[in-house]
């Protein structure tokens, strides 16, 4: 049995199916999902419908977790914080895409009702399926987050679920990898760009490479399924 590893899909639906397409994958094998369903991209409904649909169907073999903008439009529905909101983000695709009306909040009037028309027209089993989704997975071979560890802590010793969500609490300086292998979305796209190469136009120096961390301007313009193909093992079925 394979496990096979997804990171931030970020709206891209037409991509994400491409990918699962060139999977070679057998009906035991593990699908895990790091997060990052919304934002940036063109269809995010299409993206997170698609993957609520996996799970579903075999909820035994298709994991997904909850990623740092998951848990940023939770936050914003359940008016903890307004982060969703800053343009890095990307929320502003996805508030278009649900509500059929560009994000403009200039005032805090404007804020409530853009709160409000999310609220209303997001739907409540997506909204539900979010804030079910675990924070990490865990198998005979790896630990899987979306970002990072609690100074090398496991995930369920952790005194924050921040770690696991948000980039800037690396696990690489602080757990050996000898001890044990994380998986988290900056690995999955940094690996298909070491076995890629020149088929993308990665702009290297926006890399860290000994942090295996994306700048979000590069990590929101990669596109995984473009040269999956050429990653070791991997063939068009």
């Amino acid at each position: 049995m394979k496990t096979f590893v997804i990171g931030d899909i970020h709206g891209r639906c037409a991509q994400l199916q491409s990918l699962l397409d060139m999977l070679p994958r057998e009906a035991t094998d593990t699908l895990v999902f790091l997060g990052d369903l919304i934002d940036r991209g063109p269809d995010v409904p299409g993206c997170v419908e698609h993957v609520i649909e996996l799970c579903r169907r075999d909820p035994k073999n298709v994991i997904c977790l909850r990623g740092n903008h998951e848990q940023m439009l939770i936050d914003f529905i359940n008016y903890e914080n307004s982060l969703w909101l800053e343009s890095v983000t990307g929320g502003g695709q996805t508030f278009a895409q649900y509500t059929g009306t560009p994000l403009r909040v200039e005032t805090g009037s404007d804020l409530v009702s853009a709160r409000n028309l999310l609220i209303e027209k997001f739907p409540t089993k997506q909204i539900e399926f979010f804030k079910a989704l675990p924070l990490y997975y865990e198998d005979d071979h790896a630990l899987y987050v979306h970002a990072g560890l609690e100074d090398g802590k496991h995930p369920r010793d952790s005194s924050t679920k921040r770690a696991a969500l948000d980039s800037g609490s690396g696990f690489l300086s602080e757990l050996s990898r000898q001890a044990v292998r994380v998986w988290s979305h900056a690995d999955s796209v940094l690996a298909a760009a070491r076995a890629t190469r020149s088929s993308w136009n990665l702009p290297v120096p926006q890399c860290d490479w000994d942090r295996h961390r994306l700048q979000p301007a590069l990590a929101s313009d990669v596109s995984v399924a473009a040269g999956l193909h050429a990653l070791p093992g991997v063939r068009r079925r």
